[in-house]
């Protein structure tokens, strides 16, 4: 597992089994601490029975006195639980403990040796590749130079044939010596090529499993000695506690793939191991070199706002960073669209009743709203978009604007306008009371979000409260009842029981 998901984490992985270390160390120093305090209580326990013990004959017919003597003499008794427990902590977990550490300091030793060679190996394959290649780069210069100059002296007139025979000589010798150097970086680059991939896909995974083995032996060892700590402490302590029960149950369900699988969650990179390596021919006039085609930046997404992509992550955790975003996004813009048909309902029953409220305040927080869920919602579209580029798949569609219900000031007749509410509830609700209009039967709701009334006739309610329902009419807006105060409040902010 860790050879082929944290090839490229060697250093995270030591960091990890030194700071696993660190907590054995730690757990060891605890039971030590506990068997001093256990052994310390146990001699003290002892020394209280010493000084009580002795009493008169007179004293103990009394049979208050007879319970006292008992008490002590239960000190003593108490003592030798404590005494034992501590010799059997020693026993069978401190010293357990402390050869885990030993042996577990040692194996990782010889793991990251292992390491240390295999890697010093691989970086002399790839020193010894690189000298070869700045020979045949120096080689093949060298080689077009003589190139150059004999076809200069080809073309001047002035030198006599010698001269030109001696230099094209020149310029032949140093091509075959290039070429032969070429051959050699050729040779060089397949072997470095073989050492890297075996390094990578059989010797180092090796070296990991290895140091998985030690992580996974030392999960299974301490969760053991957790168990037999508990184990013996119910020696002394007969009756369990709902909480050592359950302590008990927690260290015994841990498994060490679980750890090692954790590890894999927090390290993994995603990134893949390098391929080989290719020359670059270097002889001018060449068509040859790499010809591979390079694909081009994906496009990027349009956007009038500035989004953190976690771009300076590794594939696997800005993945994971991504998608809490988008959760959070999402559950953000539920809430405001939620808030939103809101206010739009408000508006369309402040619209058909003015009594109730001015229309106007309610359609000026719209405006901003809307603009406000356009933003969340282009966020988590670009967090969508760079998800799909992560894994591979056709980005998600635009999202559509916000629609908004159309404004009633400005002549416009609201779309939510009730003909239930009739022209005689109109009328009527001016000079109604509060408990005239509303004789239903009670019900009750909870409240879900806070809300703070901006006009009269609305009530200021908190989270968690409870509310005594009075009417619900099905515009979006309910009536409802704390105490002496009643007002209305939006129906999306409460829950009804």
């Amino acid at each position: 597992m860790w050879g082929t998901d944290l090839w490229d984490q060697y250093d995270g992985v030591c960091s990890h089994l030194d700071s696993r270390l660190d907590q054995v160390k730690k757990i060891t120093n605890f039971v030590k601490d506990r068997i001093k305090i256990e052994q310390d209580y146990a001699n003290q326990l002892k020394k209280l029975n010493k000084s009580y013990a002795k009493m008169k004959t007179d004293e103990t017919k009394f049979p208050s006195t007879e319970c006292f003597a008992k008490i002590v003499t239960h000190a003593d008794e108490l003592a030798s639980y404590h005494e034992a427990f501590s010799n059997k902590l020693q026993a069978e977990v401190y010293d357990a403990l402390k050869k885990l550490l030993t042996d577990q300091g040692k194996e990782k030793k010889v793991a990251m040796s292992d390491a240390s060679k295999l890697q010093n190996s691989f970086n002399a394959a790839l020193s010894s590749n690189d000298k070869v290649k700045k020979k045949y780069e120096s080689a093949q210069q060298d080689a077009d130079k003589a190139y150059m100059a004999y076809q200069k002296a080809d073309a001047d007139m002035t030198l006599s044939r010698a001269a030109v025979e001696k230099i094209r000589k020149t310029s032949d010798l140093k091509q075959s010596e290039a070429e032969d150097v070429k051959a050699v970086f050729q040779t060089s680059i397949e072997d470095t090529n073989k050492t890297q991939s075996d390094h990578y896909n059989t010797k180092m995974p090796v070296v990991f499993k290895h140091l998985q083995q030690i992580d996974e032996t030392r999960t299974t060892e301490v969760t053991k000695h957790f168990v037999t700590y508990i184990n013996l402490e119910s020696e002394i302590l007969p009756q369990w506690t709902e909480s050592e029960r359950k302590c008990k149950t927690q260290f015994e369900s841990v498994r060490p793939e679980a750890d090692s699988k954790q590890l894999v969650g927090d390290l993994c990179s995603g990134n893949p191991i390098p391929g080989d390596m290719f020359m670059d021919d270097l002889i001018m006039g060449s068509n040859g070199g790499d010809k591979r085609s390079k694909k081009g930046p994906p496009p990027s997404v349009t956007s009038s706002i500035s989004v953190d992509l976690f771009d300076n992550l590794p594939p696997n955790k800005r993945k994971k960073k991504l998608s809490v975003r988008l959760t959070d996004l999402k559950s953000s813009s539920k809430k405001e669209e939620a808030e939103l048909r809101a206010l739009e309902k408000m508006t369309s029953v402040y619209s058909a009743n003015p009594s109730l409220g001015d229309p106007s305040v309610t359609q000026q927080k719209i405006a901003p709203l809307v603009t406000k869920c356009e933003a969340i919602n282009e966020e988590a579209y670009k967090i969508e978009c760079a998800l799909a580029a992560l894994e591979n798949r056709d980005p998600p569609p635009t999202p559509s604007p916000v629609a908004s219900a159309p404004s009633t000031l400005d002549g416009g007749e609201s779309p939510s306008k009730p003909s239930e509410l009739g022209e005689d509830k109109v009328k009527k609700s001016s000079s109604m009371t509060w408990s005239d209009d509303f004789q239903e039967s009670p019900n009750h709701c909870t409240v879900l979000y806070d809300f703070v009334a901006s006009t009269d006739g609305e009530l200021s309610v908190k989270y968690g409260e409870t509310l005594e329902l009075l009417q619900d009419d099905g515009s979006g807006w309910i009536s409802v009842k704390r105490g002496p105060d009643q007002g209305y409040i939006p129906l999306s902010y409460v829950q009804m029981q």
